[in-house]
């Protein structure tokens, strides 16, 4: 048996389509290069003009604060007379959930405690900061305006809502839902600052939790000692002290881990290289931007035009409009130059001296 090849057939429609568009698009070529051109121009403004942003890194994993029954701190435990809560120490941990150390960490209340301690307020607002006075500079008509729009004064000094919202714009927390990775990462102006803050952040977040659980701990043994003296029964007693010993463990895991909550595995350094603006980013974007919006311009004009052909518009010649040239409106040439007009009226009267009287001088008579 013999195997015939068979070609794909070739849409002829198609095939003329494709090449009417490379045509059309080879002939606007002039102008897709301009308007290519000029995007190319802008992102190098972009790239010269942009305040430079570093971002630093801190890349942290949540703590394993778990007490087992065979640890120094469970043996402890056993010493001081609470070992009958060994069974309970070995399901412990001190860990608080990864949801809440993530929540806690972009949280308003800790973002503002974080500002007003390291007073960072003029350096995140340092445009409205003078440093020569170190005092917040007098607000600008624009700001009084939309103070008084917003039905407020208008406050040299940024409120704290102005302050969440400028942090919270700089700042970034990512989690690897795989390994339960925490990034939290700072975009600044200063390299040394936005390693220094991100560091910071993270320290006051553990800190935070750290001093939430001594005080969850320290009012949990108030309660329980209250109970105990009022207590009688022996075995009741017992299982105070047991939930007591797993509150004593609580305090000491506290007071002794240095990373309570979060445990940092690589603190941010300054970076060297500037996170905005990328300049190879942006000028690759606007020529692949002017490449493409340039073509799909030609191709729409070409389209409207061949639209009006078919319609019977004539088009105008380039350069032409409605209003130019201006002899079309104004019959300039009438009266300019200025000789012209009083030629014009020489020749009709007839006068000698003119191309109109030499000629009817040289003009035959005509024969009846």
């Amino acid at each position: 048996m013999t195997s015939t090849e068979t070609t794909p057939e070739v849409d002829p429609a198609a095939a003329s389509t494709l090449i009417y568009l490379s045509r059309t698009i080879w002939q606007s070529r002039r102008g897709i290069g301009i308007f290519t051109g000029v995007l190319v121009v802008i992102a190098l403004l972009v790239c010269i003009f942009s305040t430079s942003i570093y971002r630093a890194s801190v890349t942290a994993y949540p703590a394993d604060n778990s007490v087992e029954a065979s640890s120094p701190l469970a043996a402890l435990a056993s010493n001081l007379g609470i070992g009958g809560a060994s069974s309970a120490l070995s399901q412990l941990s001190m860990t608080p959930p990864i949801q809440e150390t993530l929540s806690l960490l972009q949280s308003r209340q800790l973002t503002l405690h974080f500002i007003h301690k390291y007073n960072i307020l003029p350096e995140l607002f340092y445009e409205k900061w003078d440093s020569d006075t170190n005092n917040w500079e007098s607000p600008t008509w624009f700001a009084i305006a939309a103070a008084w729009l917003q039905g407020k004064e208008a406050d040299p000094k940024p409120s704290d809502d102005d302050a969440f919202e400028a942090f919270d714009d700089i700042r970034t927390v990512t989690v690897d839902s795989v390994t339960g990775v925490i990034t939290v990462s700072i975009g600044w102006r200063n390299p040394k600052i936005a390693a220094q803050w991100a560091n910071g952040l993270v320290r006051e977040t553990d800190e935070v939790l750290r001093q939430s659980a001594l005080g969850d701990s320290k009012q949990g043994l108030d309660y329980l000692q209250k109970q105990a003296s009022q207590s009688t029964l022996s075995d009741l007693r017992d299982a105070i002290y047991s939930v007591a010993a797993t509150e004593v463990t609580k305090s000491m895991l506290a007071n002794v881990q240095s990373n309570f909550a979060i445990k940092v595995i690589d603190p941010a350094a300054p970076p060297e290289k500037r996170d905005w603006p990328k300049v190879g980013f942006l000028l690759v974007i606007s020529v692949l931007a002017g490449l493409f919006f340039g073509s799909v311009g030609a191709i729409v004009r070409a389209y409207i035009l061949e639209l009006r052909r078919m319609a019977g518009i004539v088009e105008k010649p380039p350069g032409s409009s409605r209003f130019w040239p201006p002899n079309k409106i104004w019959p300039l040439n009438k009266i300019w130059p200025p000789g012209k007009s009083l030629r014009l009226r020489k020749r009709k009267a007839g006068q000698p001296g003119t191309q109109g009287s030499a000629a009817s001088a040289d003009a035959k008579p005509v024969l009846p």
